[in-house]
């Protein structure tokens, strides 16, 4: 995004890039036209989201200082000319607990998902005013296994490839140029990559459907049953159907990995 303003007299333009959310690095770049006989004095203020323990400001090459999750970090200056300023905001999984102490899975401010393939049906009408029906084309009433130990729970994050994903829909892998794409420098790429959470899931008996959706999900933790799969925990915002309250069970073994499905 873009912001362009004035300051005691002096034009100045704000440029946010960088892969934040999905990544966790939010680049800013300042130019500011000197107007005066000095330049003008003025505070940045970034908020630091309460999750993004081990924080770091940096302004143009100075050395990242440590910056308090959950507070507002500011720097003051006679700013002119161009400046670039990186605040880095680490991310980690933590896990919340919902409604009849169902999980939802965050990797720093996003949420994330199970999501069951779609299998879409035309009802009536052409397009573009047509109406279909979406349901679930795989098994959707699915528990997580959870480890004790620290507030993640046992699972981790792994890098994959947007260029594949259905992420493309929320315009974060390339597609059309920006206009800004032509001011950017090869410390600035465009994100090619996001972030999943493999997940081992096992089927949830009496789980089913009320009046076309789910129903609310069983007391956690739950009795699982049938064979074990691994799948992938997706951002929310990149899904279709999707369960982001999810049951969960113990499991404490030590299983070896499996293919996992998207």
């Amino acid at each position: 995004c873009e912001l362009v303003t004035q300051i005691a007299g002096s034009r100045v333009r704000l440029e946010v890039t960088g892969g934040y959310p999905l990544c966790d690095e939010v680049l800013i770049r300042l130019d500011a036209e000197q107007a005066g006989a000095a330049p003008a004095e003025a505070t940045l203020a970034l908020p630091v989201p309460a999750w993004a323990h081990g924080a770091t400001l940096s302004v143009d090459d100075a050395s990242p200082v440590p910056v308090s999750p959950g507070a507002v970090a500011t720097v003051t200056r006679s700013w002119v000319g161009s400046h670039r300023i990186r605040l880095r905001l680490p991310m980690s999984i933590r896990v919340e607990f919902r409604y009849n102490g169902a999980a939802s899975v965050f990797r720093g401010p996003l949420l994330y998902a199970l999501q069951p393939h779609e299998e879409w049906t035309h009802l009536r009408g052409e397009a573009p005013h047509a109406d279909f029906q979406v349901q679930p084309g795989s098994e959707w009433n699915l528990a997580i296994a959870l480890r004790a130990g620290d507030g993640s729970f046992g699972l981790r994050a792994e890098e994959y490839d947007l260029a594949d994903d259905a992420l493309t829909a929320m315009g974060a892998a390339e597609s059309a140029p920006l206009p800004s794409d032509e001011r950017r420098s090869e410390e600035e790429p465009r994100p090619r990559s996001a972030f999943r959470i493999p997940v081992t899931a096992r089927t949830v008996a009496g789980w089913e459907l009320e009046h076309g959706a789910a129903a609310p999900p069983p007391q956690s933790p739950v009795e699982p049953q049938g064979v074990a799969r691994d799948l992938y925990l997706v951002p929310y915002a990149g899904t279709g159907l999707r369960i982001a309250e999810i049951p969960w069970y113990w499991d404490d073994t030590q299983d070896a990995p499996r293919d996992r499905q998207g």
